[in-house]
Order: C-alpha cells, then sequence, then structure tokens
C-alpha cells in the first residue's frame, strides 16, 4: 500500500508530466526562509510555456483545459482529495514569497515583478471565481501568470469549484500523447522509457502499457506502481 508521502510525490510527478507534455518547462521551487532550518513557501511547480512553442510531428495540441496564450506562467499547488482546494496560506499571504517565486521566473524586471506580484495575490484567495483564476495577471510581451490548483484525486470539476486541474483531464491528455489509438507516423511512440529519468519513467511506462483508449485512473496508477516496488523488491532480495 502506498503512504500518503508516496501518494503526493505521485501526484507531483504526474502534474510534472502533464504540464511537460503541454510544452511547459517545469521546476519546483522553494522560497527560502531567513530563518535558520525553515523556508516560507515552497511550489509544487513553477512551469513556463513560450508563445512560440510547437511540436507538430506528435499531432497533439496543447490542452483545451489549459489553453495557452503568449508566454504562460503557471504557479501549482497540488492538493489530495481530502485537503482543500486552496494554496496555502504561507504563500497566498506572503507578498515576498510570492515575489520571489516570480523574480526566480525571471520573466519581469523588479518593478514589474512587484506590481504582478500584487495583483497575482489577488487571485491566489480561496473565493477567486475560477474564469479569473483561469484569465491571470497580464505581464509585459504577451505574458500572463495564472495560478493552478491540481487534484489527481478527484474525478472531475464541478462549475462552482477554483480552477483546478482534475483527474479526468490530466489521464486523458496523457494517454493521448503517449498511447495514442492508432500509430503516428511521423512520431514514434516506442523507445527507451528510462530517457524520461527516474522521476517521470514510471508513470510513462504505466501508461505506455495501458490499451489504446483506456485513460487509466489514479487509483489504479497507485496500484501499478505499488505492485512494480514490490516486484522489484523480490528481485534484489532473491
Amino acid at each position: 500500500m502506498t503512504t500518503d508521502k508516496e501518494r503526493s510525490d505521485i501526484q507531483e510527478a504526474l502534474l510534472h508530466l502533464y504540464l511537460r507534455l503541454n510544452g511547459y518547462f517545469v521546476s519546483g521551487f522553494i522560497a527560502h526562509s531567513p530563518e535558520h532550518g525553515k523556508n516560507i513557501a515552497q511550489i509544487d511547480a513553477l512551469a513556463a510555456r513560450h508563445k512560440f512553442n510547437r511540436e507538430p510531428n506528435r499531432g497533439v495540441a496543447p490542452s483545451k483545459f489549459l489553453n495557452p496564450k503568449g508566454t504562460d506562467l503557471l504557479v501549482c499547488e497540488v492538493k489530495s482529495r481530502n485537503q482543500q482546494l486552496q494554496f496555502n496560506k504561507s504563500f497566498r499571504e506572503d507578498d515576498t514569497a510570492i515575489q520571489s517565486v516570480l523574480g526566480w521566473a525571471g520573466l519581469f524586471d523588479e518593478k514589474e515583478t512587484i506590481r504582478v506580484a500584487r495583483d497575482l495575490k489577488l487571485l491566489l484567495q480561496p473565493l477567486t471565481p475560477a474564469r479569473k483564476a483561469e484569465i491571470g495577471v497580464p505581464g509585459a510581451g504577451e505574458t500572463i501568470v495564472r495560478p493552478l490548483l491540481c487534484s489527481p484525486e478527484i474525478c472531475s470539476r464541478r462549475d462552482n469549484q477554483p480552477w483546478f486541474l482534475c483527474g479526468s483531464e490530466m489521464f486523458s491528455y496523457i494517454a493521448e500523447c503517449l498511447n495514442p489509438k492508432t500509430p503516428r507516423d511521423s512520431c514514434s511512440i516506442r523507445y527507451d522509457i528510462n530517457l524520461w529519468g527516474s522521476s517521470l519513467a514510471p508513470l510513462v511506462r504505466y501508461f505506455k502499457k495501458l490499451q489504446p483508449g483506456d485513460h487509466g485512473g489514479i487509483v489504479d496508477l497507485y496500484k501499478s506502481l505499488n505492485e512494480r516496488v514490490q516486484t522489484d523488491t523480490f528481485k534484489k532480495t532473491n
């Protein structure tokens, strides 16, 4: 059985995979504290997609849910099913933390960073309407900054909920990219999966083993990864 920490790691890796397939450069980020042994806030995914991004040989357009326009910067936080769909208070209420995240992204000069951080702070609040968060905060040069919550354990999103990325959107899009119903003439889908790296390869392997048209799901993913860990442990000890 997977632990809460393992499930959390899987959810974050799933988000990173989804964003990468949508053309985003993805990284986590820690807003450091001057107090020894502490940090102000941690960002699960800071993702940037540049306006000229394209990968035509794959034949899959960016997600209609994200609908990126121009240069898109997403500030993302992952929530499990039993957690509230809102950004952590340590981040959403701290001007220094928000400015630190935007400063590291490097899309704005210092003056504009303060202005964008101020406007973004309003969108990070729990009662922000979904449409406002989806539109985001405009910056110079066709740049948009948007706060995105993510909950892979929640299957679908209701109209009265915040703007968040749900499990059905993530699994259907990833499966479309990695395991299409028909082969692609200009893009092979069979290759060394380990090229994805240690954090994403297990997820890619899961999707590649699905039947074409099958999107999988978070419970099945937990089970599959847990079984693989048990098999690998058995091989090492026998």
